[in-house]
């Protein structure tokens, strides 16, 4: 494991009080079938949820974007004020944050609270670097007649711009299902992608 440097960061719900965000990342998995995949066609749909170590050459790298991946709501309804974060959801292809429908305050000897209408906090977003990466499968290891396979990669934080199409990479990361927006009567659509936790090049 390995921890990179930290970087300051405001607190959601209370912009007054800066906090440092450290990063932990996971380099080296065991080397066991259990969590290192000797291929990208060796992931299955089981291992969504999963801690998994791949490999594979980049084909293709997305700009670096700016990325909210939190937001900080307080309740309007009379006598609650209850102030909470919203995260975003990495599983939508576009990264949503998704709507409070309902005052999640309650709990711990406090009345629930059935709140509908939010005001956003000034300053209680958290915004990072986000950056999309593909990659596939070195044909070298592939069968004849076989076709490469490929996998999304969503980077944040320091990871981004690490890396450019044609190097060969290591990445460790979780393995997440990404849905595809549903359009009238059609079949949803569920692909996998990788919250990369580290990135190592290992060009020859």
């Amino acid at each position: 494991m390995g921890i990179v440097k930290g970087e300051p960061h405001t607190d959601g719900c209370n912009s007054s009080h800066p906090m440092t965000r450290v990063h932990a990342r996971l380099v080296h998995l065991p080397p066991h079938m259990s969590c290192c995949r000797p291929s990208l066609s060796s992931i299955v749909a089981s291992d969504v949820g999963k801690i998994i170590q791949i490999s594979g050459t980049v084909v293709r790298a997305g700009a670096v974007q700016m990325y909210e991946s939190t937001r900080a709501y307080r309740c309007r309804e009379k006598g609650c004020g209850h102030a909470f974060v919203v995260y975003a959801d990495l599983e939508q292809v576009n990264n949503a944050l998704p709507v409070p429908l309902v005052c999640p305050a309650g709990g711990a000897g406090r009345d629930s609270c059935k709140g509908t209408k939010f005001d956003v906090i000034p300053n209680g977003s958290v915004h990072t670097d986000y950056q999309e990466i593909k990659i596939q499968e070195a044909a070298s290891r592939l069968g004849i007649g076989t076709i490469p396979r490929s996998v999304l990669i969503k980077l944040q934080h320091d990871l981004v711009d690490t890396c450019q199409p044609g190097d060969d990479i290591v990445v460790v990361g979780s393995l997440i299902s990404q849905w595809q927006p549903v359009t009238g009567n059609l079949d949803c659509k569920v692909s996998m992608s990788l919250r990369a936790h580290s990135i190592r090049i290992v060009n020859s």
